[in-house]
């Protein structure tokens, strides 16, 4: 089963290019989802839910998901910094536009 972890941090440079604070956005890193995809990711043992954008690469395997700490804590609830990792579902709701010009 996929599970989700959560990292902390400040401004950060990310792999789509932009910059952004970490602790309030609901976005994500995934190793092998899309940039630019958008997830419905589920908590699998309490139910709660959010969307995401994977935003950044990240994660140390295929079923890991890195949120920041503001988008884990709504899926994990009050003990979230205890529990560190949950284990989630999640589905891709949309993924990027491929673009139609090459890049050089």
């Amino acid at each position: 089963m996929p599970i989700a972890t959560y990292y902390t941090g400040s401004h950060s440079r990310l792999a789509d290019g932009s910059s952004y604070y970490q602790h309030s956005d609901f976005c994500a890193a995934g190793r092998h989802i899309p940039l630019g995809s958008r997830l419905v990711i589920e908590n699998a043992e309490n139910g709660r839910r959010i969307i995401v954008t994977v935003r950044d690469r990240g994660g140390l395997g295929r079923n890991v998901i890195d949120l920041p700490s503001r988008s884990f804590s709504r899926l994990a609830g009050p003990s979230w910094r205890r529990k560190g990792r949950i284990h989630i579902r999640y589905h891709i709701v949309s993924k990027p536009k491929k673009s139609r010009h090459r890049h050089r």
